[in-house]
């Protein structure tokens, strides 16, 4: 069905026939102003057989429609809800089912601490959580995410959120909760920038015999961080202001490294990105 060429009025009217989405068991909708409140209202009112949502920069969509298109769905599987600038914490209020295990929110950035837990609390059976560039969480939706969800969490993408007040203790105590965890994203997770050059980054201690995958691109550490034993790949950024020889020292320390991606910056010269294998 081409929304492009038909307004969300001829939505509803075709969404409200009694004929239309009673077996409807995945709604997708991308990059469409004709998609609002009222058309999820009436696309979900029809079926509890939902097993995915996914709704990406549908920017007329808000609270009220989440809440629509969410609440009653017990087979929920999936829920994607990726750059809705306007939703906040209460759409999520209603988001329960014992299936759920992957939810990816990346963008929403008026989501604050208050709709993590919403959604953790109820939904302890998630497995992949997506918080990329989530600007407004704290350091408590961590600690919920870690108490709710901690012993499932297999991937976890904690991209550019920079209102974390003690992201090395809270990260620390969030691995501790996070065995089977193998997939861990901090892409600038850490306060300091290459730029802030008399200013270090806290000593970090990251946990997690699971853990395989670690990104920790666009934080600048002069002491890379402990990692587990387990990690088989790590991204890196570096300015070479590090002490390189304890760098080298604590990668030789990891006895299943087998990648290492850098990302360099240099004074006068454009970022570059170099891959280097390490067997």
């Amino acid at each position: 069905m081409v929304f492009s060429i038909i307004d969300s009025q001829q939505c509803v009217r075709l969404f409200t026939n009694p004929a239309f989405g009673h077996n409807l068991t995945e709604l997708d909708f991308y990059l469409s102003d004709q998609i609002t409140d009222e058309v999820l209202d009436c696309l979900a009112s029809a079926t509890s057989k939902l097993r995915r949502i996914s709704i990406v920069e549908c920017q007329n969509v808000t609270d009220l429609g989440i809440i629509s298109a969410t609440i009653g769905q017990r087979n929920l599987r999936m829920l994607e809800l990726r750059n809705l600038r306007t939703i906040t914490s209460e759409a999520f209020k209603y988001v329960s089912s014992p299936h759920l295990s992957g939810v990816d929110l990346s963008g929403c950035t008026e989501l604050t601490s208050e709709g993590i837990f919403y959604l953790v609390h109820q939904n302890p059976s998630i497995r992949c959580l997506y918080l990329n560039h989530c600007r407004n969480l704290d350091d408590q939706a961590l600690y919920d995410i870690a108490q709710c969800i901690g012993e499932n969490l297999h991937i976890l993408e904690l991209d550019f959120l920079p209102n974390m007040t003690d992201p090395a203790r809270t990260l620390h105590q969030l691995s501790q909760r996070c065995p089977k965890i193998s997939q861990l994203s901090l892409c600038n997770f850490f306060d300091s920038t290459e730029s802030a050059e008399d200013e270090e980054l806290p000593e970090c201690r990251i946990e997690g015999q699971s853990l395989d995958y670690v990104d920790l691109c666009g934080n600048y550490f002069q002491t890379l961080p402990d990692l587990p034993a387990s990690v088989r790949t790590i991204r890196l950024s570096v300015s070479g202001s590090e002490d390189v020889v304890d760098l080298i020292a604590r990668l030789i320390e990891l006895p299943l490294l087998k990648n290492i991606h850098l990302e360099l910056i240099a004074p006068g010269q454009d970022w570059r990105d170099r891959k280097k294998k390490v067997k």
